[in-house]
């Protein structure tokens, strides 16, 4: 919506990522502060968009974990029985912990706070670019009412389509507020990767179907989406000399061939656009297996 300000959020992440004498959330945390981006912060809030990092923090909780592990392994080592083995274990443990896991776990709990604080920062211009658009869609359906005869219609609701919008086009959505129980939530967290990113891809295609405000956001994000991602694509084929790959049926699909395997553009919507392609082989060689 707002190129300059994607180009300041990305600048802003980048900065506080890569450079280590800067506290990884304060620089983004300082922008957040300023008094229009935290008033949109709070009227955002008010219709129930997602704020705090955590949610997004999902997909890089497991990595993260790796200062956890490393703490294992140096108590592990550290409880061998005196004698000739002891020695070198312990100091296999501490070399390990010394110059793999504390390094690891420190960069990706960097990554960790600058993805959470970054998504957020990132919503809150995705609202504040969209709210007059929620406004005005507010302003026309009382104005239609009126002339109608009809009762007024809900003030937020516009409001609410917008913030349940920016949660899903940037892949956050409260479980909670779905009525899924924290144990589910834990069992999902360990059967699948950022089962919340998915659910609010899932619930993106899910709204483009549907009318409204909420049918139009969704609509235009997933064409910008796959209009980026396409071009992108073809052009990382131009670059090594290969052709793309547009055919959701094949396994090569968004792929290119890199040291003999197939490599390409991940992600929650290219997964539904493949399994969709998957379906569409299913009806054309067994229709009444698929509906089985």
């Amino acid at each position: 919506r707002n190129p300059t300000s994607w180009a300041r959020v990305m600048w802003l992440s980048v900065k506080a990522l890569l450079d280590p004498t800067l506290d990884s959330t304060r620089v983004i945390r300082r922008e957040m502060a300023k008094p229009e981006l935290a008033a949109a912060a709070q009227r955002a809030a008010d219709f129930g968009m997602v704020q705090g990092g955590q949610v997004s923090r999902e997909m890089v909780a497991g990595v993260s974990a790796a200062g956890k592990l490393a703490r294992q392994a140096g108590k592990a080592a550290h409880a061998v029985p005196l004698g000739i083995t002891r020695s070198p274990v312990v100091a296999g443990a501490s070399a390990l912990e010394k110059f793999i896991f504390k390094p690891v776990g420190w960069t990706f709990n960097r990554f960790s706070d600058v993805f959470g604080e970054s998504g957020d920062l990132a919503r809150v211009y995705y609202w504040k670019a969209l709210e007059p658009v929620a406004a005005k869609r507010t302003a026309q359906a009382a104005q239609q009412a009126r002339t109608k005869g009809l009762p007024a219609p809900n003030p937020r609701q516009a409001f609410e389509e917008l913030a349940d919008h920016v949660n899903k086009a940037t892949g956050v959505i409260s479980s909670s507020h779905l009525g899924i129980s924290a144990q589910q939530q834990a069992i999902e967290t360990l059967m699948m990767f950022a089962p919340r990113f998915a659910r609010a891809s899932i619930g993106l295609f899910n709204d483009a179907l549907h009318g409204g405000m909420r049918g139009e956001l969704a609509r235009e994000s997933l064409v910008n989406l796959a209009m980026a991602g396409t071009l992108t694509y073809a052009a990382i084929g131009k670059a090594i000399g290969q052709e793309p790959n547009f055919d959701p049926r094949s396994g090569k699909f968004f792929t290119y061939e890199v040291f003999g395997r197939n490599v390409g553009i991940g992600g929650a919507q290219v997964s539904i656009v493949r399994m969709l392609g998957h379906a569409t082989i299913s009806l054309e060689k067994d229709p009444g297996g698929l509906i089985e």
